[in-house]
């Protein structure tokens, strides 16, 4: 175990050394480098002298190595004193809330809408039509109709509290974001969660349990969900990651303050610092996320353990 986790952290670095070498000599090939024409010659020369933009290419990138080493992302060159290490503190964790809000609710009403697909075939043909629309649909399709139905049509319905086209601080600014989200993310987690269930039933221990009288439900919840676990988190781990680090169109439309929303704007800009900055970051993230999926995978997986001790 300890052996894997080595070998994965050690790839994980390679990996991310790769990707700041490639944006960076990516970012510095295009036209103008980092200098917008519209600045003025003091603001050109200072931020020539910030990031060394006269010396030798080469000289430049084991700087901005070394800066990334301690730490160091680098400042925005449209919003003077704003940096990015302070973009990510400020802002990550709230595209952290925003994703595990929606992770929790996919999940727990994926889990629902597979028990009742497996009792109920009408439901189950149902629930695959809706599925297949909401995933077709595009994220900000979902959010311009929320958005329609909050501003034109909720009223405070039954009591429920007032809708927030913009922003992500009182429970009523949360509500849209959220349901945008899930309701993309749900009918994925939905539809691979039920095929997955499915094909487990087809195993001899399941036909046994059922000879034994015990219902569908309670053998799905105890003992199927752990075993496929593994290949769910596998097949779930690119969905989960995307919703941990943010989603760009989604705070965009809706004025979350996380970090997708900064790095959105930051290509708009060409915010040069910002965009390689966060890029890195969301690299590190990545990578991070993927060693843990991949060590749960092996917790989860008794033969890749016992593969892995052998």
């Amino acid at each position: 175990m300890l052996r894997k986790i080595f070998y994965k952290t050690f790839r994980g670095l390679i990996v991310i050394l790769s990707v700041i070498t490639l944006t960076f000599f990516m970012i510095h090939s295009l036209p103008n480098n980092l200098i917008d024409d519209e600045l003025d010659e003091t603001v050109k020369s200072q931020i020539i002298k910030i990031y060394d933009l006269d010396k030798p290419i080469s000289e430049q990138y084991v700087k901005y190595i070394k800066k990334i080493a301690s730490g160091d992302f680098g400042e925005s060159i449209k919003y003077p004193n704003l940096r990015v290490v302070d973009v990510i503190n400020n802002n990550f964790p709230t595209s952290l809330d925003l994703g595990l809000r929606v992770l929790f609710f996919s999940s727990f009403f994926a889990l629902i809408f597979s028990l009742i697909s497996i009792n109920f075939k009408i439901m189950d043909k149902i629930f695959l039509k809706i599925s297949s629309v909401l995933i077709a649909s595009p994220g900000f399709v979902l959010a311009g109709l929320l958005q329609y139905y909050a501003v034109y049509i909720h009223k405070g319905l039954l009591g429920l509290p007032k809708l927030s086209i913009m922003g992500y601080y009182g429970r009523g600014e949360k509500i849209l974001p959220v349901l945008t989200l899930v309701l993309f993310y749900l009918p994925i987690i939905f539809k691979l969660l039920r095929k997955k269930i499915k094909e487990e039933m087809n195993k001899n221990y399941v036909e046994f349990a059922i000879s034994k009288g015990l219902s569908i439900n309670y053998i799905v919840i105890k003992h199927i969900l752990k075993n496929i676990a593994p290949s769910l988190l596998s097949s779930l781990m690119p969905y989960v990651i995307s919703l941990i680090t943010g989603s760009f169109i989604v705070e965009t439309l809706f004025g979350v303050p996380g970090i997708g929303r900064y790095f959105t704007t930051s290509i708009i800009e060409r915010d040069y610092p910002m965009i390689m900055g966060l890029t890195i970051f969301y690299t590190i993230i990545l990578i991070t996320l993927f060693n843990i999926m991949d060590i749960l995978i092996i917790i989860f997986d008794k033969r890749l353990k016992v593969k892995d001790d052998e």
